[in-house]
């Protein structure tokens, strides 16, 4: 090597030594890349901890209220009841809810069918069908129509189904409105599930969660359309939405959300409970910068964990689990989904929104 750079005229050496500076500011620069983009992953690996951690910690924290409701709930069974008295119960249950007042759980059917004490009224109650299980549990089912009410009654009547202690599930639910109308009839189909006696309060807890509380939402998948009022049940601000019918993941139809402001935003709010956690999914096509998100409707605050969407054309599944701030029974006004749209002229189709209850509260 010294004989080669002996024979190097000066300006070949000069040359060796800038290319020789080249080739090891060019080893380094790939070095900081690589150590970079490797601090950028252990920095992403170290929030997705914290957020499970913070997450477990909160459900350790829910525990007791959690394990309450659950013995509640396994007081409502008894695996020696006949169809005659589940159908009773249930009958009496369904009407404490379905006032607008609601008595205490245990309390004797309603006398009075007073419309202005009732949220929704239910004109008849008609006997329903028994299923047994092997498994530990019987289930019983039940169709009933709601009169004529407010969309919002509706709404909150399901919420109180959902959330009693005999453990009903809404399985089928056809709003009907006519045009212009502000009142609809509801279409609903309950089932109850009775748990047999021997059953401990694990296996209910089991039981439960195989199947969650799915919060009602308005026109989820987008089927409902109107000329003058746009799509039933959700709000749009700097935002212009109509019918889509070519990406559609369920249903025939899904919303197509362009973005006029700098800002565009689509929503939703429900009336969530204090304390306990949903889950949020939402199909998506982004052909531009936007994200899914949850938001509290009076503070406008956004809650952790929103999710920016792909850029392509391709549907993604988002998923956003939450627990609603505050305390006390009064629900909370939350926007669950919001969509945001970053740039004006964006367009993103939103179809298939699901919103659960993942935990059950007292």
């Amino acid at each position: 090597m010294k004989i080669v750079l002996h024979q190097l005229s000066p300006s070949e050496k000069r040359l060796a030594i800038i290319a020789g500076l080249c080739l090891g500011a060019a080893i380094l620069y790939i070095g900081y890349i690589r150590a970079m983009d490797r601090l950028e992953a252990m920095d992403a690996t170290i929030d997705s901890l914290q957020q499970q951690l913070l997450t477990y910690s909160e459900l350790v924290q829910q525990a007791d209220s959690v394990n309450a409701a659950f013995d509640a709930m396994a007081q409502q069974h008894s695996s020696q009841w006949t169809q005659e008295e589940i159908h009773d119960s249930l009958r009496r249950e369904i009407a404490r809810l379905a006032m607008r007042n609601v008595p205490p759980p245990g309390s004797p059917a309603p006398a009075s069918t007073d419309p202005a004490a009732m949220l929704v009224s239910i004109p008849q109650m008609p006997m329903g069908t028994l299923m047994d299980s092997e498994e530990g549990y019987r289930s019983y089912q039940i169709n009933f129509k709601t009169e004529a009410a407010p969309i919002q009654n509706i709404t909150t009547f399901l919420e109180r189904l959902q959330r009693s202690d005999q453990a009903l599930r809404v399985e089928s639910l056809e709003i009907i409105r006519q045009p212009l109308a502000g009142v609809a009839t509801a279409n609903i189909r309950v089932t109850r599930t009775i748990i047999d006696d021997e059953v401990d309060v694990g296996q209910v807890a089991s039981l439960h969660e195989t199947a969650p509380a799915l919060v009602p939402l308005l026109n989820p998948s987008f089927e409902e359309w109107d000329a003058a009022a746009g799509c039933m049940g959700w709000t749009a601000e700097a935002c212009g939405v109509s019918e889509h019918s070519g990406q559609a993941t369920e249903g025939h139809a899904s919303m197509r959300a362009e973005s006029t402001g700098p800002e565009g935003r689509v929503y939703q709010a429900a009336r969530l409970a204090p304390g306990r956690t949903y889950e949020l999914t939402v199909d998506a096509i982004a052909l531009g910068p936007a994200r899914v998100e949850v938001v509290d409707e009076a503070s406008k605050q956004a809650y952790l964990g929103a999710q920016p969407l792909t850029i392509g054309d391709t549907p993604y599944r988002y998923c956003v689990r939450f627990t609603v701030a505050g305390e006390g029974t009064e629900p909370v006004s939350i926007r669950a989904p919001q969509l945001v749209i970053e740039d004006a002229g964006t367009v993103v189709l939103l179809d298939n929104v699901s919103l659960a209850e993942v935990q059950a509260g007292p």
